[in-house]
């Protein structure tokens, strides 16, 4: 009997106001055009592809604000200042060791953390002489010029937006929630086969098919398997991202001299699939509600996975990169000197010594993002004399 996946229905999810549901009929239309047009059905990849990325259509172009109070989801810079000092920090040692080093920040959400780190590095006289943003969205990269011409004008002039990484980069790539938003394949390894997650459009909604998986996707649950050492048990359900790995490739090629630091909520492969986590780590957020099921709201909600924190550091390694360290987070922000946000605490008055407060909690407790979130640093060219990885590195695990 053919395994059927059944789309989900999640309980408690706030109901989408007019303007919303006008915006997930559009892109509802829009997807089913594309399974026309490919003969029925298209790979769940695909259908990431569009609901997210869709130029003028898909959540990331086309939602007036998905990160923040009245967004989503709410990012560790949005929280306070601690995350963005200790990246600064970060930041100065390379632009002290490299002459002429740059700074590189990919999906810069709101421009929260551009901000921070511009302002922490300046006060540590330690400013780059570009500070890059590297950004697809349209409504975000407009949010991030007006914050920044807000709050940072005297810094508005070493800030500039490209499409890509510059060729020969000297200096630090900084990628904080990136890695997890690229569209993935998910597939399904019964005992026989790997089978492709693909979407058809139901009678009344999107719907699951699973079909043979096409030669690359067969071939990387086939290698997995044998890093893994054993076969993923019967039904198991999972996602792999080659365009997360492309990423990493290209970054690896770019960089001349530097540094790249990727946080992001994630495991080493073993944990990534292990046999328990048979249901796999899609997860999506709808007006600060999380829930597992994509198929719903296309437009309107994020979809994302955990980070395989074990193969995109094997593709570094393969791109002429090494691996410095793999923190969580509450150790990376720890290790970057956070005794020194304490400094003035006494000085503070009440609600501003409960706002600190609540911030390092949030960023560091096991049960919020201290755990969860982890860092991964990457190098190339350069003998590094940073000890931020000294303390608590699990590279081992990788």
């Amino acid at each position: 009997m053919k395994m059927k996946l059944e789309v989900l229905n999640p309980i408690g999810l706030p109901k989408p106001d007019n303007k919303y549901l006008t915006q997930t009929i559009c892109v509802s239309n829009f997807i089913e055009e594309k399974i026309k047009e490919a003969g029925g059905k298209i790979s769940f990849r695909d259908f990431m592809q569009h609901a997210l990325y869709e130029k003028n259509l898909g959540y990331y172009s086309s939602k007036a604000e998905v990160i923040g109070p009245k967004g989503d989801f709410i990012t560790a810079p949005e929280y306070g200042e601690i995350f963005a000092n200790s990246l600064a920090k970060q930041c100065a040692v390379i632009i002290e060791q490299i002459k002429g080093a740059v700074v590189l920040e990919y999906g810069a959400g709101t421009g929260a953390l551009a901000v921070d780190i511009l302002k922490k590095l300046s006060e540590m006289n330690r400013l780059p002489e570009h500070y890059f943003i590297l950004d697809i969205s349209v409504n975000l990269i407009e949010c991030q010029k007006k914050r920044l011409k807000e709050e940072v004008p005297e810094l508005v002039s070493i800030v500039s937006w490209v499409s890509s990484v510059p060729e020969d980069f000297s200096g630090i790539v900084i990628a904080n929630e990136v890695a997890d938003a690229f569209p993935f394949e998910r597939f399904v390894r019964t005992d026989r086969e790997v089978l492709q997650v693909c979407v058809l459009r139901g009678k009344e909604s999107f719907e699951y098919d699973l079909i043979p998986a096409e030669r690359k996707l067969c071939d990387y649950i086939h290698a997995l398997e044998e890093k893994l050492d054993r076969k993923l048990k019967n039904n198991y359900l999972s996602e792999v991202s080659f365009e997360a790995q492309n990423w990493i490739k290209d970054i690896a090629c770019k960089i001349k001299t530097g540094v790249f630091l990727m946080l992001d909520y994630g495991v080493c492969r073993n944990e990534y699939y292990a046999s328990h986590r048979n249901q796999g780590w899609t997860r999506c957020h709808f007006m600060h509600h999380a829930h597992n099921e994509p198929l719903i709201y296309p437009g309107i909600q994020d979809i994302t996975t955990w980070v395989d924190f074990s193969i995109l550091s094997e593709v570094a390694i393969d791109n002429d990169m090494k691996v410095d360290g793999f923190l969580n987070q509450s150790q990376f922000i720890i290790n970057s000197g956070i005794e020194e946000d304490f400094q003035n605490f006494e000085q503070l008055d009440a609600k501003a010594q409960i706002e600190l407060s609540r911030e390092i909690k949030l960023l560091t407790l096991p049960d919020q993002m201290g755990e969860n979130f982890k860092c991964l640093g990457l190098s190339k060219n350069l003998i590094s004399n940073n000890n931020i990885f000294e303390t608590g590195d699990r590279s081992y695990v990788l």
